[in-house]
């Protein structure tokens, strides 16, 4: 097990939770041990001076009086009784009564008077008696008697105990929450810059990061919001370059074209005709790959199954072998003119130079996969990655007379990581090519 833990929210209230319990623990045993100690019987001196002065106002009537004045003292709060001697029960109370005993020998010794005292549980002899039993105090006075009196207990017991724990409880409850609710608060600009880096790697032209919490978290938004409009800055300065660029080699072209109908040679007229509209179609792929069109289109939902279904099915529609299988919906996040390229240029290359393909649709928790496999003589291992570079074509199967430029796994690929996944090749067991395109999870 992992004890410490692996998020910034996590450690932040790791610090926070641990401190503060810590701090509230300490506190509660510093008051646990003062107000469970030995010396717990002094620390009610409302209690003991109650007691005392009934005591010492009894002493100081008369004998024949105290009856009356025992009558007129009694209350909710403690009754009192005067008896020739002390109950059994309180005689043979157990060693918590004795710092309470100590107590009220020293406060009636304040007031000059010192006699025996028995302090103890009325309950059954013998047994510990019930915490919230009122306790006992019989006083010995002056004239032979003894003054019972019983009140609310000052000593703590189990329950209040019990009682004690479930506010150390409730207190460190409310810490852990505040701490975690205030680790959240402190790590959402975090949270909020990593989704926004995450983002920009599929969407240069999201929009720009809030620039807000503390300040090291504001200087790193706005280091970001300036690298994001650098990147743009950098991809709109390339596609207008290249649209200049393309615009003076179109118009150089045409001039070109037109000075090849001077060419009395049929036959290297036409030569240079084809070569002319080579450069051409180069030309307006090299344009579309850099501009990236798919990059301005909005990110959607969009169901993969159906988008297989719909360029397979008009395939197939055209006499060629084409097929698909996959769940019946398979729902992902993103551009789904985009996304329909990316696979229609796959799925056209198993056409063209595989004699077929086989087309098959795969989600799991880790993502979504399709898979394209063709039934031709494949591409050696050596070739996989190079293929992915722009204008490159294997010599046997990618010839000019196809009309390819060598861009189709390239705009693919770009397409594909622009959505957060990726495009690769690999060698069936029975033979053929399978080109995967893989698609992040979605949500």
């Amino acid at each position: 097990m992992r004890l410490i833990p692996d998020t910034i929210v996590g450690r932040v209230s790791l610090v926070l939770v641990g401190g503060l319990v810590a701090a509230l623990m300490a506190s509660a045993g510093v008051y646990s041990l003062d107000l469970f100690g030995d010396d717990r019987g002094r620390r009610f001196p409302g209690f003991l001076r109650a007691v005392s002065s009934t005591v010492m106002t009894l002493e100081r009537m008369p004998p024949h009086m105290r009856p009356m004045l025992v009558q007129a003292m009694r209350s909710r709060r403690m009754r009192l009784a005067l008896r020739p001697a002390p109950p059994r029960a309180l005689a043979e109370a157990d060693w918590r009564n004795e710092h309470l005993r100590r107590g009220v020998e020293s406060a009636l010794a304040r007031h000059g008077l010192t006699t025996r005292v028995v302090v103890g549980w009325p309950g059954a002899a013998g047994e510990a008696g019930a915490p919230e039993e009122p306790v006992g105090i019989a006083v010995y006075l002056s004239d032979g008697t003894w003054v019972h009196l019983l009140a609310p207990p000052p000593l703590v017991g189990p329950l209040a105990l019990v009682r004690f724990l479930a506010a150390v409880a409730v207190l460190t409850g409310g810490v852990v929450f505040v701490a975690v609710w205030a680790a959240r608060r402190l790590t959402a600009p975090l949270e909020r810059l990593t989704e926004a880096s995450a983002r920009l790697g599929t969407d240069v032209n999201a929009p720009p990061l809030p620039v807000e919490g503390p300040r090291e978290v504001r200087e790193a938004a706005t280091t970001y919001n300036e690298m994001q409009r650098r990147i743009q800055r950098f991809t709109r300065d390339r596609t207008e370059m290249l649209a200049a660029i393309s615009h003076d080699l179109r118009t150089a072209l045409t001039r070109l074209r037109l000075r090849a109908e001077f060419i009395t040679d049929d036959d290297q007229r036409a030569r240079a005709e084809a070569d002319l509209e080579e450069m051409n179609t180069m030309l307006g792929a090299t344009l579309s790959f850099a501009r990236d069109d798919a990059m301005q289109e909005a990110t959607t939902r969009v169901d993969l199954t159906a988008l297989v279904a719909t360029l397979c099915n008009d395939l197939a529609d055209a006499g060629q072998a084409v097929s698909h299988t996959g769940p019946e919906r398979c729902v992902v996040e993103g551009r789904p003119v985009a996304l329909r390229r990316a696979l229609a240029n796959v799925i056209d290359n198993a056409v063209a130079y595989g004699e077929g393909a086989e087309v098959t649709v795969e989600e799991d928790g880790e993502g979504v996969r399709v898979r394209v496999r063709d039934r031709g003589p494949g591409i050696p291992k050596t070739y996989h990655e190079r293929v992915f570079a722009p204008f490159f074509r294997m010599e046997g199967s990618r010839n000019r007379d196809t009309g390819g430029t060598g861009l189709g796994l390239a705009v693919s690929r770009s397409i594909l990581r622009g959505h957060g996944g990726d495009v690769t090749l690999s060698d069936h067991p029975e033979g053929g090519l399978v080109v995967t395109l893989s698609l992040p999870p979605h949500g």
